[in-house]
């Protein structure tokens, strides 16, 4: 199996693949990446956030990107390729390969990741059209990569292709401390935000007017919100002087290692969407997230509605009249203790660990129907 990406940040999806296909399923992999780091002084901190399994597979198996596209004896000796965030030209350079110089007695399938079904949609479908009838001849078969299952939804109810459709879910193991019901090391109740920083993607504006507004209450009961992500333009936020507002902005994400550990510290991730996206057709890293670093969402029901596998033990829950601020003080004035409050925390991560599970499961499980499809074709 070749796993490609271009991404110079932390690369999640790339971790899930590689969890999926060297640890799960004990497959041989090679990694292509347009990014290659030439030491460890490069590395974005989330090796050492997976160090307990990651790191024999990353330093010993990634390779340039352009040691695949410069031979085509490479490409053709890779039954699986999933493409995470390469451009079209890189999949119409794959197909062209696998369609003209590759064995025709060997099966391929083609795994071709989905961010935002709306926007990825039809580029993917009219690269794949140019082949089409190629490929139907061929053993070849290029498949959709989900990354939720309501962007599955959306592309399959929009596609005007017949490619099949598969989810994955973008989850792994990250080294993170174990927590039990009596951890006692919340002297704050930490909210945060994370994420790109983008406010057509999240309502800060209107966050920050809230959190001014409720001030007094928010220092009372020691509630605190922290910032996280990354933006090429952070002058919107050098001017936040509110004391329960924590900033960690920069042009650049900081070390994975240090931001899922910050939000590991956290007892709540707050998504804050704006607009309908990413209820209908985009994968929010807020989601993903949530179960990577075992913090609940602030949820409402409509995103439990769009993400159906996430239950409502697994979250704390935001009622249809509230704001967000205004559901995080419910919820915090509604433990009489900080114990009970703690208590219910661990059962949401306890939640959320059992979520983590069942997507590992799902991941292997479809890598192996992946296997099963390739034998059963070779056998034809």
């Amino acid at each position: 199996m070749a796993i490609i990406s271009s991404v110079s940040h932390h690369g999640e999806v790339w971790h899930s693949y590689l969890y999926a296909a060297v640890i799960r399923c004990q497959w041989h992999v090679s990694l292509f990446t347009a990014t290659l780091r030439r030491n460890i002084q490069e590395e974005n901190g989330l090796s050492y956030a997976t160090r307990s399994w990651s790191r024999l597979p990353l330093y010993k198996q990634q390779r340039h990107v352009n040691e695949l596209f410069n031979s085509t004896s490479t490409i053709c000796s890779y039954q699986i390729i999933a493409i995470g965030t390469l451009g079209l030209l890189e999949l119409r350079r794959i197909l062209n390969v696998l369609v003209k110089d590759c064995d025709r007695r060997t099966a391929y399938i083609v795994l071709v990741q989905m961010h935002d079904a709306a926007t990825a949609l039809r580029s993917i479908e009219k690269v794949v059209n140019k082949f089409s009838s190629q490929l139907s001849r061929r053993r070849i078969e290029v498949r959709l990569l989900a990354l939720a299952f309501h962007v599955k939804e959306y592309a399959e109810r929009y596609q005007k292709l017949p490619l099949r459709v598969d989810v994955w879910v973008p989850i792994f193991p990250l080294d993170l401390p174990v927590h039990d019901e009596n951890d006692e090391h919340h002297k704050y109740f930490d909210f945060v935000i994370q994420g790109q920083v983008d406010t057509q993607r999240r309502n800060y504006s209107g966050f920050f007017t809230q959190v001014q507004r409720q001030s007094k209450a928010l220092d009372r009961h020691r509630i605190t919100f922290s910032i996280v992500g990354r933006s090429s333009d952070c002058k919107n936020f050098r001017y936040v002087r509110s004391p329960q507002i924590r900033v960690f902005i920069g042009p650049q994400y900081m070390p994975a290692n240090l931001f899922f550990g910050l939000i590991h510290q956290a007892v709540g991730i707050i998504p804050l969407f704006r607009g309908d996206t990413y209820y209908k057709s985009k994968q929010s890293s807020s989601i993903r997230t949530s179960v990577l670093t075992r913090t609940p969402l602030l949820a409402s029901q409509r995103l439990l509605k769009t993400h159906k596998y996430i239950p409502k033990e697994a979250v704390w829950f935001k009622q249809d009249n509230e704001t967000d601020l205004g559901a995080v003080l419910r919820i915090i004035t509604s433990y009489p203790s900080d114990v009970a409050f703690r208590k219910a925390l661990f059962m949401r991560r306890q939640e959320l660990d059992r979520l983590a599970e069942e997507w590992y499961i799902n991941n292997e499980r479809t890598l192996r129907e992946y296997a099963r499809l390739l034998e059963q074709s070779t056998k034809q």
